[in-house]
């Protein structure tokens, strides 16, 4: 890439991060009043926020996105097995999956502004630095949220992970998916190569984001249902990534 298109891309990344800081600030202090709206009604909010974002990436930056399986979406809920790149596909996944409950970092909630907007997604969030507390808070409140109707959307990578490379996967969504008796659904995306997780541009293109067809966790192991999940999301990061 020649210095002109990356000092480019550079320029309208910029103007993103500084489209987001002006509203942020503004949506996080308004988020501080809604902690007594219903769930519902606050996770709306919320994705007006995220909504937001996404429209920007595409104007500012040129980050579009396109998705495919949506047919795999049954009335049947469950637990969301997605790889894990950038930031993008926490904006997006919401998005397409209606109100999830997602499991985050302890310490993402406590970072001004962004950190009191995601509290309004109703959350779980987990304490790494205890992983025995939290599983059992994962497996506790996932299949309560589980029992509400809601998809609950976890990263078994754990962490972002620089596209091409590959990672252990956790098992506690898998877990949490045989406990309650409900199908996993594994999503493959290609976030990192249009927004790395660790670097400031944002290169435009089409994110592809494909969700595959949900995993029967009967007469299954945890182990079992992890090992089909990677299987799928790794074989489907290799097509998508051609």
């Amino acid at each position: 890439m020649n210095m002109f298109k990356k000092t480019w891309y550079g320029f309208r990344s910029f103007l993103f991060y500084a489209v987001q800081a002006i509203v942020t600030g503004p949506y996080g202090i308004f988020s501080l009043f809604c902690y007594k709206l219903s769930a519902h009604t606050r996770y709306e909010i919320i994705r007006l926020w995220i909504k937001f974002n996404i429209v920007s990436l595409r104007l500012l930056c040129g980050v579009k996105f396109e998705v495919e399986g949506l047919e795999n979406i049954t009335e049947q809920n469950g637990v969301i097995l997605a790889n894990h790149q950038s930031t993008y596909e926490t904006f997006i996944l919401p998005l397409i999956f209606h109100q999830p409950t997602i499991i985050l970092k302890k310490q993402l909630l406590d970072i001004p502004f962004f950190g009191w907007g995601l509290r309004l997604l109703d959350p779980i969030s987990v304490d790494k630095k205890k992983p025995t507390s939290s599983m059992q808070q994962l497996l506790t409140l996932g299949q309560q949220k589980l029992k509400e109707g809601r998809w609950v959307l976890i990263f078994p990578e754990s962490e972002r992970v620089e596209a091409g490379k590959k990672a252990r996967y956790r098992i506690g969504g898998a877990m949490l998916a045989k406990r309650a008796g409900v199908p996993v659904l594994p999503v493959a995306h290609n976030s990192g190569k249009y927004w790395p997780g660790k670097g400031f541009i944002k290169y435009p293109g089409t994110v592809k984001v494909v969700i595959g067809s949900p995993i029967d966790t009967t007469n299954r192991s945890q182990e079992e249902v992890l090992a089909m999940a990677k299987i799928r999301i790794e074989k489907t990061l290799e097509i998508i990534n051609l």
